[in-house]
């Protein structure tokens, strides 16, 4: 695997544990996401900077299902 290997060379144990026992839903005002640029007047307020997000509409019919 090639995980192990990276972590064999970086003289770390070569163990790897995937945890899968949540959910993280990435949620903003406004849906998507955007670049951080030199320029911030051209940024979209409440609009992520990170991770897409989906907007809060959406969020509130995800959690009422």
């Amino acid at each position: 695997m090639k995980s192990n290997i990276t972590l064999i060379r970086a003289k770390l144990p070569a163990k790897v544990m995937i945890d899968c026992s949540h959910v993280i839903l990435e949620s903003n005002q406004i849906e998507g996401n955007q670049y951080l640029t030199q320029d911030k007047t051209k940024l979209v307020y409440e609009k992520s900077i990170t991770d897409a997000c989906i907007n809060r509409k959406n969020t509130e019919i995800v959690y009422r299902d």
